[in-house]
């Protein structure tokens, strides 16, 4: 099951993407302000200990 793509913009105005999966985790990158693609690290914030159900 997949989670809808989010965009969030923190307190200093800078864009993010949130975005996965129910079995590939929720994963966070920043996007670059002027072409929104993504830059530097994909950090990954929620995962399941337990890929088997």
């Amino acid at each position: 099951m997949p989670l809808t793509p989010t965009l969030v913009v923190d307190e200093h105005g800078d864009p993010w993407l949130v975005y996965g999966s129910y079995f590939s985790g929720i994963k966070l990158v920043r996007l670059d302000a002027n072409t929104m693609k993504p830059t530097g690290f994909t950090h990954s914030i929620a995962s399941r200990q337990n890929g088997d159900g």
